[in-house]
């Protein structure tokens, strides 16, 4: 395997165009398509019918980023829809404000209230969150019905035309260009978006938000600037919904617009940017050409929905591109490996890197955890040295993961401290440990199941945990993180894996690629959850080549197959009942009285007349070699 370390990379910058194309593909797509649809029907009755879709397809493609990649669930969009429109329609109207300072009125407005909303929810997740935003449409939708001052439930008439920098927009085509051009910009940014570092950190905490966390992702602030992404979207799209209708009223935001949008973008094909706007434009349409069963519409709505999510899940867009694959398979032509090039050409990326080593990585002194009265760690003291393979074993219950998830911060310990690399982490949070250098795997194997291999490892370099929505949008961080990726999935012999799905591997790639996610960020620490669970032999033989050719990385071992922590280190650590027992050299386990007590039976039991602690004595003679002693 060689050398697996990765290298302190140089800066490079080759290669990092093909980060916008994209982007820029998408956003040529639908202002080509747009730009054709318009001139089609300037003449057509059913060019207002298009301009609604324009406008709708604005709210989806921030739904399709806060749904589709980032898993929120939200009902929340006719809200900011509403402040737009209202906010617009009033300041336009009554307070006779010119188009531009109302819409940045109503969009500080939003803002505003997106950040209320999502910290207010930041801990709800799944149905909770959805339950909470449906209640917020229900509370906005009450408190515009009684606001006279905003037309109440009669809404709001007489809201003027746009007009920016002294041109009037009162024609429907005129207000078409209009929506289209902000549509484009918003499916620029949203391409963009999911198409970069952050986007491969928002798909990682969809799937795992400790995962992500153990990668140095602010979950919480990823999960704001989603959520206020799809605000402004909504907003935007509300302001221009007002002014092109020239009437608002709550009946047009109501929960039933929610679900709408929510079918727009299942139809078209959630996780596909532009699928959102096929569905807007499709079922916008819908009622207009079919007028004729205006009174059935919603049932057909309701049928669609049911037949889309059993049928096709992933959408219009996303049955094509199943088509299209599995005809290009018959004629030999693969798909997917196209970003690749961007990976392996050019110098290698920065990643942080922490080369330096240090005598003792972590010192551990009386680490305490408990569960409703029940010590999970007591008061355990532990030095990891800063070179090799420490292994942690012990019976099952013993503590081992909960001290592990102390070192690695997933867990606040109620006593005793924790340095790493000599400075105090104590109280820090995962996200910040791992930013400092902690990488870690899991006993279950966690994994975007959406990325492909290279972009879960791309993760593990934490090049995009610092980025806002500027540098998102302009800094070439995925491409970086790409170019670390190749390099160390190159030096594990899996690049051949690069653009395949976590879900399409063995267990035992799959950990071999979690492993690799650790290397790609340069760690000074490496924490190993039962890497070996459920590999055979000749994996686990495999694994431990891969280990043992790390160099200048301590890694600290949770295992239960003696054999293979035999083949790894000489240095041992024993936990039971959350303490300490046994803390030395591996050949000597068998001869610690304690060890033997524990490892296996944790006490003495009889069992058809043999003490439990005979079973013991047998697999630790078995797996050290050594005669087990009195102690």
């Amino acid at each position: 395997m060689g050398n697996l370390t990765p290298r302190r990379p140089s800066r490079g910058g080759s290669g990092a165009l093909g980060e916008w194309a994209r982007p820029f593909g998408h956003s040529t797509l639908v202002a080509g398509c747009g730009v054709i649809a318009l001139l089609a029907m300037q003449n057509s009755y059913l060019l207002p019918t298009l301009v609604l879709a324009i406008v709708f397809s604005i709210v989806v493609v921030g739904l399709d980023v806060q749904l589709g990649y980032a898993r929120q669930l939200v009902f929340s969009q006719p809200v900011f829809m509403a402040v737009g429109a209202y906010s617009t329609g009033y300041l336009t109207s009554v307070q006779q404000m010119g188009t531009v300072p109302a819409f940045l009125i109503g969009l500080g407005i939003s803002l505003v209230l997106a950040v209320v909303v999502a910290l207010a929810v930041s801990r709800a997740r799944g149905i909770a969150l959805t339950i909470v935003t449906v209640f917020l449409v229900l509370i906005l939708t009450n408190i515009l019905s009684v606001t006279k001052s905003l037309g109440g439930t009669d809404g709001l008439a007489g809201i003027p035309a746009a007009a920016i920098g002294g041109h009037e927009i009162s024609t429907p085509l005129q207000f078409g260009w209009l929506a289209l051009v902000v549509l484009v910009l918003c499916v620029g940014v949203a391409s963009r978006f999911v198409h970069s570092g952050t986007g491969v950190e928002v798909a990682l905490a969809a799937e795992s938000e400790e995962a992500a966390r153990a990668f140095g992702v602010h979950v919480a602030r990823r999960r704001l600037l989603v959520f206020v992404f799809a605000a402004v979207c909504a907003d935007i799209a509300g302001s221009l919904y007002a002014q092109s209708q020239g009437f608002v009223s709550p009946d047009g935001f109501n929960i039933t617009l929610a679900m709408n949008l929510l079918l727009m973008l299942y139809l078209g094909g959630k996780r596909s940017v532009i699928g959102g706007i096929a569905g807007s434009v499709i079922l916008t349409f819908l009622p207009v050409v079919f007028a004729g069963i205006a009174d059935y519409f919603l049932l057909v709505e309701g049928a669609a929905f049911i037949l889309v999510l059993l049928v096709a899940p992933d959408g219009i867009v996303g049955l094509a591109s199943t088509g299209v694959r599995r005809l290009a398979a018959r004629w030999g032509v693969r798909f997917g490996r196209a970003h690749l090039s961007g990976a392996v050409t050019g110098e290698e990326a920065t990643t942080p890197a922490h080369a330096a080593t240090v005598d003792t990585v972590v010192h551990a002194r009386d680490l305490t955890k408990r569960y409703s009265g029940i010590t999970a760690v007591n008061e355990l003291s532990l030095a990891v040295p800063g070179t090799g393979i420490t292994a942690v074993i012990g019976p099952n219950g013993a503590g081992k993961s909960t001290f592990f998830d102390l070192i690695a911060g997933a867990q606040r310990s109620d006593a005793g401290t924790l340095q790493f690399r000599g400075a105090d982490v104590t109280g820090e949070p995962d996200w910040r440990r791992a930013r400092m250098g902690v990488a870690r795997t899991f006993q279950r194997v966690r994994l975007a199941g959406e990325l492909s291999v290279l972009d879960n490892v791309a993760a593990g370099s934490r090049l995009a945990n610092k980025a806002g929505l500027v540098r998102t949008l302009f800094v070439p961080n995925l491409t970086r993180a790409r170019r670390a990726a190749w390099r160390t999935l190159e030096r594990m012999e899996l690049s051949h894996l690069a653009a395949v799905r976590p879900g399409e591997l063995t267990l035992a790639n799959q950990r071999m690629v979690e492993l690799a996610r650790c290397l790609a960020g340069s760690p000074a620490l490496l924490l190993l959850d039962e890497p070996a669970s459920g590999l055979s032999d000749s994996q686990r033989s495999d694994l431990a080549q891969v280990l043992n050719a790390l160099e200048n990385v301590p890694v600290l071992i949770i295992e239960h197959d003696l054999d293979f922590v035999g083949a790894l280190t000489d240095h041992v650590v024993v936990v039971a009942l959350g303490e300490t027992i046994f803390d030395g050299r591996f050949d000597e386990l068998a001869a610690d009285r304690g060890v033997a007590d524990a490892f296996l039976s944790a006490g003495r039991h009889k069992a058809n007349g043999e003490s439990r602690t005979e079973d013991a004595d047998r697999s630790l003679e078995a797996a050290t070699g050594a005669p087990t002693g009195d102690g």
